[in-house]
């Protein structure tokens, strides 16, 4: 038959009748071992690779008392993670979170309930071996997202390269003048979608490198009329090949915002890129900026479509990572990264951004500055 196997306490004590006692209560459930003084368990402790569970420990001891034993236990790194409970006479507990500042975890006190201190070592032992367990498994899990970001930089940096070469015959073909007219838009689209996707993948990087640190903005005093114009021209070929009508507008008188231009152009990208896929064809897809009469108001960036809508239940889903939303009318299972992405970038900038269904149907995105 296997021995079950037995923490182990250790007393520290200079009166014999104590430990005897202790052991006598504890020796059934636990392995003992004991100092008559702070020094000798000083000496065990820091010199030995077979560690107490717990220890027990007298306060009132001659040359080195508990306290100072206590302390030096809690400044070496080998021994400052085993639980201290300690043991005193009832005259001599005059401060007890004097005990408990340097890092023990409980008192005993004399003459002892055996009860009160088989409950208490077993309490103690058992949180302490829940404390490990659960830095063992941060330790397993900090290993496990290692090697998931390791994996995830290497996929993304292949498909890259991958996406690169598409773009890169793209570019080429379009160059070429023996294509027939017929066939160029297509590679354009290829290209264009090549480029959405080089997008995403950076959009992703983004994220996964703001997961650790915060997201720092290269800001600079922008005309909004610029990044809708180069919008326009990302996206018109899609929108003229799904018979969706692009408009482009401003209200209001136009002023420069501060913002970091590549990413604000990348959420603008993401909620035209959307309206885009959920618009049905003969529809028409408006982005709007609205500039306020006075500076202190907010500026709006409207991105509006005339799709299927978006039922209320799943607004705030729509900003979280990884979550889906099924739009079945156009069979496409939409996994909401991007418009995390845009929510990350809007908060950043000190915005907001939210979305409303339209009127009769469609959604509006709204993004305030």
């Amino acid at each position: 038959m296997i021995e079950e196997y037995k923490k182990t306490i250790f007393i520290v004590d200079d009166t014999t009748e104590i430990i005897d006692i202790l052991e006598t209560i504890l020796s059934k459930d636990y392995n003992i071992k004991f100092a008559l003084n702070g020094e000798k368990a000083l000496k065990k402790l820091f010199g030995s690779n077979d560690l107490p569970d717990l220890i027990l420990l007298d306060i009132m001891m001659p040359e080195i008392n508990g306290y100072d034993v206590c302390k030096r236990l809690k400044e070496n790194e080998k021994t400052q993670q085993i639980p201290v409970i300690f043991v005193s006479a009832m005259d001599e507990v005059d401060d007890e979170t004097k005990g408990f500042n340097l890092g023990a975890v409980d008192y005993i006190t004399k003459p002892f309930n055996t009860a009160i201190v088989k409950t208490r070592v077993k309490t103690h032992i058992e949180l302490s071996e829940a404390r490990k367990t659960l830095e063992r498994n941060n330790e397993q899990l900090k290993s496990v997202l290692k090697l998931r970001e390791d994996m995830a930089d290497m996929i993304m940096h292949d498909m890259r390269n991958m996406l690169g070469t598409i773009m890169g015959y793209s570019d080429l073909l379009i160059a070429k003048h023996d294509i027939p007219s017929k066939y160029i838009k297509y590679v354009q689209n290829i290209h264009t979608q090549s480029q959405h996707l080089n997008s995403f993948l950076n959009d992703m990087l983004i994220m996964a490198k703001t997961e650790k640190t915060q997201l720092v903005l290269n800001r600079s005093l922008v005309d909004l009329s610029h990044i809708f114009y180069f919008l326009e021209s990302v996206h018109s070929i899609v929108a003229s090949s799904k018979g969706i009508r692009l408009v482009f507008e401003s209200i209001g008188d136009p002023r420069c915002i501060s913002l970091d231009v590549k990413l604000f152009q990348r959420v603008l990208d993401n909620l035209i890129s959307n309206a885009l896929k959920f618009s049905p064809p003969e529809s028409k897809v408006v982005v709007k900026a609205e500039y306020p009469q006075l500076e202190t108001d907010k500026t709006r960036i409207y991105v509006i479509d005339e799709g299927m809508g978006i039922p209320e239940e799943h607004h705030n889903r729509l900003f979280k990572k990884f979550e889906i939303i099924e739009a079945k009318a156009h069979g496409v299972h939409q996994i909401g990264f991007g418009l995390a992405f845009c929510k990350m970038v809007v908060d950043a900038h000190n915005g907001n951004i939210f979305v409303k269904n339209n009127s009769p149907t469609g959604a509006v995105f709204t993004i305030e500055l």
